[in-house]
């Protein structure tokens, strides 16, 4: 096929009525093709194969890989710009060693009693606060002076030393309560910085898995939305391109010994219902609220038409499967031939029954350990400090129940 293209004209009265030719951000003739208007004026080639239209300052949306384990966007000449924030709250970039270039994040010179502290994008002096005696530290502290950042759990060692939070990110100290936060990379959030931030394809499918992770999809192929262990359960899915976007043109869903397809002709048209097949054999649907049972009636799959008119065709599908597990396995564990595997800490035909193992200092109740005031942990064997509340530990003021959280005694109220 030939494709026709046409330049785009301007008028500008200070070159004599000549005619100039508008020009791209990175200095091309903009150029629009006439058979096909969604094809971009100014055009990012990305390694994808997609065309995307370019941005006002030159870059592409066309994604990249970051030094840090993040990505970027493209720049005009081919290289992956990417950035970062510095602590004085400066945009930068990041550098080849995956670090954030920030040669004005300076502080000063602090005495002795104090410590530099990063507040509002400023580096100033504060009094330095007892965060515990070594080995005693509080929650979010470690070394010999107890002025360490420890993100632990976010933090934890491994053959090449001590890994920071999950790798994504840095563990930073805090100038309150003694405390350490993980301040994530590029494209990384979360507690611990092990949450990917979904990149922003553009397009259809708009996607989200079971735990309400969203995703927009751009890309052809088939591709597992997700499979149990066991593999009596899963559901897939074919996309297909059509004009710079990737629609859903089938879907397959395997329940016990069955599969289910749900495919659009390729002649469709906006009044054409999907067909639907159960291994293999097209299912006949001559009236709504339609239900089919499979393999012996562990499967039920109810067809409900919602609409079928001139303006679209709808049809609502609903699948539902018995595993043979009493309750289900209650969402505590996995069915295997009928059979529950439970989970860590559950027990029972159903996965009902909690078994916490050893509650060091509390009590079982429900599948968890109940600790004793002064304990904690999930077995109730971490000792509760208070060594940032002052006088909690006197026999006459309270008592430590949580690691710097005080229950104060009858006659006496107030953090300390």
């Amino acid at each position: 096929m030939i494709l026709n293209q046409l330049l785009i004209f301007g008028y500008d009265s200070q070159y004599n009525h000549s005619c100039q030719c508008d020009k791209c951000p990175d200095g091309k003739t903009k150029k629009v093709i006439t058979d096909d208007p969604s094809q971009p004026a100014c055009p990012c080639h990305c390694a994808d194969g997609w065309p995307r239209e370019m941005n006002a300052d030159g870059t592409c949306e066309c994604g990249c890989e970051c030094p840090n384990g993040g990505y970027g966007t493209v720049k005009p000449d081919g290289g992956c710009h990417c950035s970062c924030e510095c602590k004085n709250c400066q945009n930068s970039v990041i550098t080849s060693d995956g670090t954030c270039y920030c040669p004005n994040d300076i502080c000063p010179v602090c005495d002795s009693a104090y410590e530099p502290v990063w507040e509002d994008c400023r580096c100033v002096c504060r009094e330095k606060t007892q965060c515990g005696l070594y080995p005693a530290c509080v929650r979010g502290r470690r070394g010999e002076q107890c002025d360490q950042p420890d993100c632990e759990p976010c933090s934890f060692q491994t053959d090449n030393g001590l890994q920071e939070c999950f790798g994504n990110g840095v563990c930073t100290l805090q100038s309150y309560f003694c405390s350490s936060r993980c301040e994530c990379f590029q494209f990384w959030t979360g507690v611990c910085c092990n949450v990917r931030i979904p990149r922003n394809m553009g397009g259809d499918p708009h996607l989200q898995t079971a735990d309400g992770i969203s995703y927009d999809y751009h890309g052809i192929g088939e591709f597992w939305d997700c499979m149990s262990t066991a593999n009596d359960f899963g559901v897939q899915v074919r996309f297909f391109g059509y004009k710079q976007a990737s629609l859903v043109g089938a879907a397959a869903v395997k329940v016990g010994h069955s599969v289910a397809t749900i495919t659009t002709p390729v002649n469709a048209t906006e009044t054409t219902l999907p067909t639907l097949r159960i291994d293999g054999l097209v299912q006949s649907i001559t009236k709504n609220n339609t239900r089919l049972t499979l393999n012996n009636d562990t499967v039920i799959v109810d067809i409900a038409k919602v609409r079928n008119n001139a303006t679209g065709a709808v049809m609502m599908i609903a699948i539902q499967y018995d595993t043979g597990c009493p309750g289900q396995c209650n969402g505590k564990g996995r069915c295997v031939n009928s059979t529950c595997q439970c989970n860590d800490g559950w027990t029972g035909t159903d996965c009902s029954i909690g078994s916490c193992g050893a509650c060091v200092n509390g009590v079982c109740d429900s599948g968890f350990c109940v600790c004793t005031v002064g304990w904690e942990g999930t077995a109730c064997d971490q000792k509760a400090t208070c060594l940032y509340v002052n006088n909690c530990t006197d026999e006459d003021h309270g008592v430590c129940y949580r690691t710097n959280r005080c229950r104060c005694l009858p006659g006496f109220v107030g953090m300390y």
